[in-house]
């Protein structure tokens, strides 16, 4: 006994293509979005390298501080470049934030329209074929419309 294997949707042109115009809309939307996600991380490890040596910095002066009751003069000016970074990473975030909204808008807007017409090929191939196989399929003879038309308890049967 042999197997015949499927025909895959693969093999078929219209299913093809719309597979392929799917695939490209993904790896577009994946691509800005890993492209956001390292710009991200970058940040990130910025901001902590910044709040990392500025923590040094305070707890230098703090430590050499020789006056306690200067600890929390020098604690308010060293929190000054703290603050700072805080604001401009905030700022730079933003930016970040919008402009991976900004990509991945771009992104899905031009690969939409090419997805729509890929599904509309498919689906309009898919009714074709159905339309033909439909049409192909040839009545048994002395079955009329009518009768076909009609469900089987209309049919006039004589009971034997």
């Amino acid at each position: 006994m042999t197997r015949t294997a499927m025909p895959s949707y693969s093999s078929r042109l219209p299913m093809r293509s719309h597979f392929d115009a799917q695939v490209d809309f993904f790896s577009e939307l994946a691509r800005a979005g890993i492209d956001a996600l390292r710009r991200l991380s970058e940040l990130n490890v910025q901001l902590a390298r910044q709040l990392n040596d500025d923590a040094l910095h305070a707890a230098r002066a703090m430590v050499s501080c020789s006056y306690p009751f200067q600890l929390p003069v020098v604690a308010a000016s060293e929190s000054a470049p703290f603050i700072e970074h805080l604001r401009s990473y905030q700022q730079q975030l933003a930016a970040v934030l919008s402009g991976a909204q900004v990509e991945l808008a771009r992104s899905a807007g031009s690969r939409l329209p090419g997805i729509s017409r890929a599904a509309a090929a498919t689906l309009g191939g898919m009714a074709r074929r159905d339309a033909g196989t439909a049409h192909s399929l040839a009545r048994p003879a002395g079955d009329s419309a009518v009768s076909a038309a009609r469900p089987p308890h209309e049919t006039n049967h004589t009971p034997e």
